[in-house]
Parts: structure tokens; sequence; C-alpha cells
């Protein structure tokens, strides 16, 4: 009985839509309704959901996250962390340069370094470890963080570090004579001045050089360190 009326409306529905389509009219909205009450199938199709694109660093169903790749490769930034010599520049800048942490950090470090090994004689551990980073020629610690930290002109501030350790060897040697027998004064001055700068200008500018070439390689660093707007950019160092 129920077929037969769906049967029916069916029929009823085809001669209504064919005596619109003579008179020219359009059939209105709810017929669709009810078809669908009905449990006829509806001639309105379902909009397709649209299609969503994965996220950057999203991770997709059953994979890795996907990480953006980064904006040059290591041979770039190998090649982009050199900077030309400027040396007509850098003496002219010279003077600010040495209020800069970048001077009298591992200045002071080895100003502390030998304050503790004259008053301990050089009897303690740490201060012996301390005074081969710091004070003996080369003292590769305190040339190292001085071209890290040097905003530009590395291999002149640790060169003149260089120049401070060397004093400071002097000092130690004439107060410490233990730690070094038979070496005087003189001895001491003249092997931290011959082998300290000179060491001071590799060692900072190759320090200075590993920086820039950690940011240059990583992307990451670079959004981090991107200039926000009425802000100066960050100064390099060379």
């Amino acid at each position: 009985m129920a077929r037969a009326k769906r049967t029916d409306r069916a029929e009823a529905r085809r001669r209504h839509r064919a005596q619109l389509a003579a008179e020219g009219g359009t059939e209105d909205g709810p017929l669709d309704d009810v078809e669908a009450e009905d449990g006829s199938p509806s001639d309105a199709r379902p909009t397709p959901a649209p299609e969503r694109r994965p996220r950057l660093g999203a991770a997709p169903s059953g994979g890795s996250p996907i990480r953006p790749a980064p904006a040059g490769g290591i041979r770039n930034a190998f090649r982009q962390a050199f900077r030309p010599l400027t040396l007509r520049e850098d003496l002219r800048l010279l003077p600010r340069l040495l209020l800069h942490r970048s001077f009298w950090l591992p200045s002071l470090l080895a100003v502390i370094t030998t304050g503790v090994v004259v008053a301990f004689q050089g009897r303690e551990l740490i201060s012996q470890f301390a005074l081969t980073y710091f004070i003996y020629p080369p003292p590769i610690g305190a040339l190292f963080l001085a071209g890290f930290l040097a905003p530009r002109a590395s291999y002149l501030i640790a060169g003149l570090v260089g120049v401070v350790t060397s004093v400071l060897l002097a000092i130690c040697v004439a107060n410490v004579p233990s730690l070094f027998p038979g070496a005087t004064v003189v001895d001491g001055l003249i092997s931290g001045l011959s082998l300290s700068p000179l060491s001071g200008v590799f060692f900072g500018s190759a320090a200075a050089w590993y920086r820039r070439f950690l940011y240059l390689a990583s992307p990451a660093r670079q959004m981090t360190r991107r200039p926000t707007p009425g802000r100066g950019k960050p100064v390099r160092g060379r």
C-alpha cells in the first residue's frame, strides 16, 4: 500500500514537472524536501568538502613532520661566512671596540686566573687548568672567546687580548717561578708576545667565521634573529 502511494506521488511529480516545463516555469525548492521525506533520492548533490592542504611543519598521516627546506646549503653557508678584510675601518672603530665585552671579558678572565695562580702558587688543579687556556701561549680559551663575541674586527680584538695575556704571563713567571723552572720575566714576556698575538689573529678570525657559519646554516636562527621594524639590524662579526 505504501509502495503504491509512493508510485502515485512520483507520477504526480513527473506530470507537474512536465506542466511547468511547458509553461516555462521552474521548480520550487520544497520539492526536494518532499522527496527526501518520501525516502526517494533527492536530485541535489552534496557539495564536496574543500581539500585541505597540509600546513608547513604539520605531520601528514603515517609520516614524519614536514620541515622547511634550508634557505641555503652547507656549501653556500661555508662561502658566505667569509668576510673581506677592512683594515682601515676596523682601526678607526678599534677604540670603541675595546669597550665591548669581546675584549674586556676574556681579559678579565685572564686577570682573575693570574690572581688565583699567584694566590695559590699554582698548587691548585683548577688554577693550573685555567692557566693553560687563559694565560699560557697560546691562550686558546681567551682568544676564541674574544673572536666569537666580537661584533667586528675579531682578529684585532683577539690579537690585543693576546698582548694582555703575554703581560700576565710575565707576572706569573715573576711571582710563581715553580711553575716555570729556569725562565725569567723577560723570557716569559718574549714567549708570550711572539706567539699569543699572532695566534689571536688566527683564532679570532676562525671563531668569528664559525659564528657566521652557524647563523647562515640554520634557517631557524635567521627567523629568530630577523630584525623587527624600528630596530637596527644585528652587526655581524668579521
